[in-house]
């Protein structure tokens, strides 16, 4: 993508498996990442990290369902646990859910996309040779990644900046949304600054 765009380099931010994309990339091709955001994510194939353990529903590719059926069902895909800090999100979930449905329904994806988070590479150690700017950032009420992969990432990964926030599950509530657009910015302004000559003019 960076290369059909014509970008030497970018600053990447993912949330959860996108996350873990993001960490590969940095990795495998340290020279097209000026930063990085870890959001809700995990370094590697502890199993301390995986709070629901291997689902047997994740395994078989579930029923279809109408349009209507998966709408109603999307709000309550992540109940909130502890503290009710925040408001939940479902009409916002709701019109997500329609969507992804309008956009391509495909509910095989569910058993794809477990499958390649767990064939994911091991990842912590060689993340210690990651340099660039990285935010890590996790919710302390997570119940799908526990929140010390992001402890585990941010110590591995030099200078990174580390954000736990309590009563956040899985997803990054509205109320957040400033603070971590400000913490990425934040990050990218970091990377910028450290990029070497007229680089930080390319990257996007």
């Amino acid at each position: 993508m960076l290369d059909a765009l014509g970008v030497p380099a970018g600053h990447l931010v993912g949330h959860s498996m996108g996350a873990m994309i993001a960490q590969v990339v940095a990795i495998e091709q340290p020279d097209r990442v000026r930063s990085l955001g870890l959001l809700s994510s995990i370094p590697g194939r502890d199993p301390r990290y995986i709070l629901h353990g291997d689902r047997e529903e994740l395994l078989r590719v579930p029923p279809r369902r109408t349009r209507e059926e998966v709408v109603a069902a999307a709000a309550d895909a992540f109940r909130p646990s502890g503290p009710q800090r925040y408001r939940r999100q479902e009409e916002w979930m709701r019109w997500a859910a329609g969507e992804a449905y309008d956009r391509g329904y495909a509910p095989e994806g569910y058993v794809r996309q477990w499958a390649a988070l767990r064939r994911a590479p091991e990842r912590l150690e060689r993340l210690r040779g990651v340099t660039v700017p990285t935010l890590v950032l996790h919710g302390r009420d997570d119940d799908v990644l526990h929140w010390c992969a992001a402890v585990d990432t941010a110590e591995a990964i030099p200078g990174s900046e580390l954000q736990i926030h309590p009563d956040m599950g899985h997803l990054v509530p509205w109320e957040l949304w400033p603070d971590v657009v400000a913490a990425v910015a934040r990050t990218v302004r970091r990377g910028e600054e450290l990029s070497v000559g007229g680089q930080g003019s390319g990257a996007r």
